[in-house]
């Protein structure tokens, strides 16, 4: 998994995601998966992150900052300055963030 930063130019980016369909030892055989712009991959990735600490932290904010890290809070008082929020409907009813 790549992370990348928050640029809008990410709409006109590809990414393929592949799968190495060959045994431990041998050499890689790489299967597509899947073929997405780069912002929904990145979209796909923030929301496995807010799935995931929301589960182990207990966070209710996530974020990806402009240097691609992903950052998270419990309380609205941790959101960066200048963050954007996007709803992001599940059963926690997280809201996912996203730098501006």
């Amino acid at each position: 998994m790549a992370a990348f930063g928050a640029s809008e130019n990410l709409l006109r980016e590809r990414v393929e995601l592949l799968n190495n369909v060959a045994n431990p030892g041998e050499d890689p055989k790489f299967v597509p998966v899947e073929k997405l712009s780069a912002k929904n991959y990145q979209a796909r990735l923030l929301l496995e992150f807010a799935e995931s600490v929301g589960e182990s932290e207990g966070a209710k904010f996530v974020w990806i900052d402009s240097d691609g890290y992903f950052g998270f809070g419990i309380d609205p008082d941790d959101i960066p300055a200048g963050v954007q929020p996007v709803h992001v409907p599940d059963e926690q009813k997280r809201l996912v963030m996203a730098k501006a």
